[in-house]
């Protein structure tokens, strides 16, 4: 009985993880975030990605980029998962997408200003420069790491990574893959401009206001990417970047769930 009833504890202690994390705070950040990353991946060209962010960029450039990248993205470490499988996925190097991994919860400007409010500024400071120095070093050493797995060998061995099967791996549903990215719309600032609104989603959810102040400007920022979806961008393209949508959250969101539950049990 005494076993019994510690198992139905740890059960219910993972449950009440579960029920804890699934907040409307977490889902107004996670849910704009695979969102977010389906665009990046459906809507936005290769050479976008890879010019700052790849694996041939110059380090000097492709690293700081990254660090700073997250600055104005307000993230935890959980939402910043579908971004990271987003520019891994699109051609982003290894190095420069964990480095991004890595800094972005860390330096975002609600955790630097929180920081800065409740500790002081000096280890506010503090926090973002160590920050963005580890995430490139971290994101160096992977970068060295795996720095064997090129994008431009075989298909075969590319796929022996995990994380690139993890991330890169196709969609069944998706049937043969089309080519769409920007240059298939016929302007490339109304793919910029739903990733604008997306971020602005992800931005009103994360606001440090009560919740029923933040869900007008959700929802503002909700009806305004949904009415720009349809009415400047394609179908084909819409129902790409659902796709991939579809395929980050089918991918990434059970693995969180399960950590989350084990956490539970765990605490």
């Amino acid at each position: 009985m005494d076993a019994l009833t510690i198992m139905v504890d740890l059960l219910l202690a993972g449950v009440n993880g579960l029920i804890e994390y699934l907040s409307a705070h977490v889902l107004l950040c996670l849910i704009p975030a695979f969102f977010i990353a389906g665009a990046l991946s459906a809507l936005f060209k290769k050479e976008a990605i890879t010019k700052y962010l790849g694996a041939d960029t110059p380090k000097h450039i492709s690293y700081p980029l990254a660090s700073i990248a997250g600055l104005l993205i307000a993230v935890c470490s959980c939402t910043i998962l579908p971004l990271f499988a987003g520019i891994w996925k699109k051609g982003a190097g290894l190095g420069p997408a964990v480095t991004f991994l890595f800094t972005g919860p860390a330096i975002n400007i609600l955790a630097i200003t929180y920081t800065g409010s409740l500790i002081g500024w000096d280890i506010a400071t503090a926090r973002g420069i160590l920050a963005m120095v580890f995430g490139i070093v971290i994101g160096l050493l992977m970068g060295l790491l795996f720095g064997m797995v090129k994008r431009s060998e075989s298909k075969q061995d590319v796929n022996n990574n995990p994380l690139t099967r993890l991330v890169t791996a196709e969609n069944p549903a998706d049937g043969p893959k089309k080519k769409r990215t920007l240059a298939n719309m016929a302007d490339d600032h109304r793919a910029v401009v739903l990733f604008i609104l997306l971020l602005g989603v992800l931005i009103a959810g994360t606001l440090p206001i009560d919740l029923i102040l933040r869900l007008p400007f959700v929802a503002l920022f909700v009806l305004l990417s949904v009415l720009w979806a349809l009415r400047k961008i394609s179908k084909e393209d819409n129902l790409e970047w659902m796709k991939e949508t579809y395929f980050f959250t089918k991918m990434i969101l059970p693995l969180l769930l399960i950590g989350v539950f084990v956490a539970g049990i765990a605490s």
